[in-house]
């Protein structure tokens, strides 16, 4: 009565560790973290002011 698991596909871990890593880079205080920052702020800034 065990629930077989079932092993993740190459993709999915790749995908996982991907995620995980852009995750840390925009998280981090570096500078590369605080221009996707910023970058992301002023896309989303654009967005809302053109819906106006």
């Amino acid at each position: 009565m065990r629930r077989r698991t079932e092993a993740r596909s190459r993709n999915g871990e790749k995908l996982t560790v991907f995620i995980v890593i852009a995750l840390g880079v925009v998280i981090a205080p570096t500078l590369l973290g605080e221009g996707i920052d910023d970058f992301v702020g002023q896309l989303a800034s654009g967005v809302t002011d053109s819906s106006r």
